[in-house]
């Protein structure tokens, strides 16, 4: 193979020569998504990753995005024996069997007085370890004002479980998070405005699969071993200590030291990343701390060059303590630095948690009638009507940082970018499928 004359900027490189005898047959390597599989031109199955060599990750048990997570969808506490810190003395109608009896109409009543507001709870006896990962909840008379899902398996030491924490509850609350395992589950009611009362408490595993794809998605980066684009041929580069291990589903990146030079980048900047109609940004992020050591934003995946010359598109960032910030830079007719349309979640309201996976997703409309939407789980956060037109050039993407400038602090996974505005309902089924994923 003699290489005469480069492309690019770029210098030579090849993934791999193969020599075959045509004399046996040969199955040859599947080759990535939009890749060909034969022919001078063919994208190799294995794209080498920057140095330092990814650290040894585990591999998971099954294939996400094809396979069923958990296949129990029935109500786990349903007439389990169940506890409480009391109950109303004057009617014994209101015994806490009430909220794990199925039906809605009865409830469960703490003893009156208002020293019976706060730090009340209820608890139900699986009967033995269980894996499940949603509780619903239902309270007739809104009265709780914050509230934590608990675990146990002795039923006298409680751990609150990651993402069950929440304040009000309302008519039917539900209430997902990541795979647990005990016998002992506990609503524990911090605050209410009057005694709590609870008409249901269920538990259940739920069978989950993977959700179909979006249509109209244009890069997808899984972080399963590599920085492969499942959807294109635009493979990234892992940089600087980025590497792969336990992500939300399979696999995902870990950026260990949030430093300015970890990141995902990309030789290319394939002109279907210059989007000017619509746009959606989503990810699965878990941060190792809402206030990164520098002080600034950190990039989730972002469009555009640092320092700011204008040669910046579009990004989705998380700020300071935990909001998210999604940015557009406006063209002005020029290709110097130019005016940004953004929105963000409110100022010193935290919606993401440490230590704790969060789905995340920016989409835009620009134009006449256009708008700026921003969600977390599947719940939208913020709206804004725009009518800019966005500035287009043809820089790279780059995935947890950008670049030199904001960098992610510790987990991403499912990075996926679209030509077009993911509707709410489209949002919220990437957010249902959880573990399961997106089908391949």
């Amino acid at each position: 193979v003699y290489m005469t004359q480069r492309g690019t900027e770029w210098g030579y490189s090849l993934f791999e020569v193969e020599v075959y005898s045509t004399s046996t047959a040969v199955t040859p390597t599947t080759a990535l998504t939009g890749a060909p599989t034969a022919g001078p031109t063919a994208i190799p199955t294995s794209v080498p990753t920057a140095t330092p060599t990814p650290k040894p990750t585990a591999t998971p048990t099954s294939v996400p995005g094809t396979t069923p997570i958990t296949t129990n969808s029935s109500n786990l506490a349903l007439k389990k024996p169940s506890k409480a810190s009391s109950v109303w003395e004057w009617n014994l109608g209101y015994d806490v069997a009430k909220a794990f009896d199925g039906d809605a109409t009865t409830r469960w009543n703490s003893q009156s007085g208002t020293q019976f507001n706060n730090n009340q709870w209820i608890s139900v006896d699986l009967g033995a370890n269980t894996t499940y990962d949603r509780v619903v909840l239902k309270e007739s008379y809104p009265r709780v004002t914050s509230f934590r899902i608990q675990s146990s398996q002795d039923d006298v030491n409680y751990t609150d479980i990651p993402g069950g924490l929440g304040t009000t509850i309302g008519d039917n609350k539900t209430i997902d998070f990541s795979p647990v395992v005990s016998r002992y589950v506990r609503l524990y009611m911090n605050t209410a405005s009057n005694i709590p009362t609870i008409n249901e408490m269920e538990v259940y595993a739920i069978a989950r699969v993977c959700t179909p794809r979006p249509a109209n998605m244009i890069g997808w980066w899984r972080g399963e071993g590599n920085a492969y684009d499942s959807i294109s041929t635009n493979h990234g580069f892992m940089q600087s200590g980025v590497y792969t291990g336990p992500g939300k589903v399979g696999q995902g990146f870990i950026f260990p030291g949030g430093n300015d030079d970890q990141a995902i980048t990309f030789p290319q900047a394939p002109t279907i990343y210059d989007i000017s109609t619509e746009l959606t940004l989503e990810a699965w992020v878990n941060p190792s701390t809402l206030n990164p050591a520098t002080g600034r934003p950190a990039s989730i995946i972002s469009k555009g060059t640092y320092p700011h010359t204008g040669l910046r598109n579009y990004g989705l960032y998380m700020l300071q303590g935990g909001g998210l910030l999604l940015t557009s830079i406006d063209y002005n007719g020029t290709k110097t630095y130019n005016p940004i349309t953004a929105i963000a979640t409110p100022t010193g309201t935290s919606v993401l948690s440490v230590g704790k996976w969060s789905h995340v997703a920016g989409t835009i409309k620009w134009g006449p009638g256009g708008y700026m939407q921003i969600y977390v789980d599947g719940v939208l956060k913020v709206s804004q009507a725009i009518s800019t037109r966005p500035n287009t050039d043809t820089t790279p993407i780059t995935i947890g940082n950008e670049v030199g400038k904001y960098p992610f602090p510790s987990r991403l996974d499912e990075v996926g970018v679209y030509n077009r505005a993911l509707s709410a309902s489209e949002i919220q089924r990437i957010y249902n499928a959880q573990e399961a994923g997106k089908c391949l």
